[in-house]
């Protein structure tokens, strides 16, 4: 991963770095998501090590029932949600 942030300083291209957003449900099915989320995300934060071209897109990770069509993807609503998340967060 390391590499991969230093080529986007090397060749000057963005990198957007988002958690992908969990039904609010899934934490009645796993309580310990929030920090394993956490967890990770800072191991990426880590290697980016205040890189210029690394952007972390930061929202509320866990969404309503209506976005998704199964713990794992989001139905159109939700990558509409999501796509405006992103889209607002470009520099």
């Amino acid at each position: 991963m390391k590499k991969f942030f230093n080529l986007a300083l090397e060749y000057d291209f963005d990198i957007y770095v988002y958690s992908f957003p969990w039904p609010k449900k899934q934490l009645d099915l796993d309580p310990e998501l929030p920090k394993i989320i956490e967890y990770y995300n800072n191991l990426i934060i880590k290697e980016a090590n205040d890189n210029e071209k690394v952007f972390f897109i930061k929202y509320d990770n866990f969404w309503e029932q209506e976005y998704f069509v199964d713990p794992l993807r989001l139905n159109q609503k939700g990558a509409e949600k999501l796509t405006d998340i992103l889209l607002k967060s470009k520099k």
